[in-house]
């Protein structure tokens, strides 16, 4: 049986499971604490829209503002993909002040949430821990710089992580 433990410090007991046994035991876990299991989740890291801020080796050679509008219109579009989709989508964003000014950018019908850490692998970590933690029993995480990446995508993704216990792609 092969188990992928999500250590935590505000849950160290929480376990991701590769086999479908110890999956129900979580989601019986989950249920019984009163966490109703939320399935899967769709994880997007973003920054806030500031010049010099994004696409910056792109706006070495663009200008800065055109680069910043570059950058918000694949976020749109991403997101724009992702809302067909069912699945809830928790946006990430740096800088970590940030929630105030993203929020006003994209509005509501997302989950907002800090990236934590110091390097984008610890980041990333730490979004999928979070999300187990909070009852997601599977997540797919992306960045926004595939804007023309289909739905169908991440759809593929979603059921493969009904039988696989990690999908990478595209």
């Amino acid at each position: 049986m092969a188990i992928n433990s999500v250590n935590s410090n505000k849950n160290p007991h929480i376990a991701v499971a590769a086999d479908s046994e110890t999956q129900d035991l979580n989601s019986n876990f989950l249920k019984e604490s009163g966490f109703a299991s939320k399935k899967i989740c769709i994880i997007v890291f973003l920054r806030a829209p500031e010049i010099g801020k994004v696409k910056t080796r792109l706006a070495k050679s663009v200008k800065k503002d055109h680069a910043l509008g570059l950058y918000k219109c694949f976020v749109a579009d991403v997101l724009s993909m992702l809302k067909t989709l069912e699945q809830p989508i928790r946006l990430y964003y740096e800088p970590n002040g940030a929630k105030k000014q993203i929020k006003a950018w994209l509005g509501d019908g997302f989950d907002y949430l800090p990236q934590c850490g110091d390097d984008l692998g610890r980041r990333m970590a730490h979004a999928f821990e979070q999300s187990f933690i909070e009852g997601f029993d599977r997540a797919v995480l992306l960045g926004t710089d595939l804007p023309d990446l289909p739905g169908e995508i991440i759809s593929e993704a979603c059921q493969q992580l009904e039988k696989n216990e990690a999908v990478i792609g595209p």
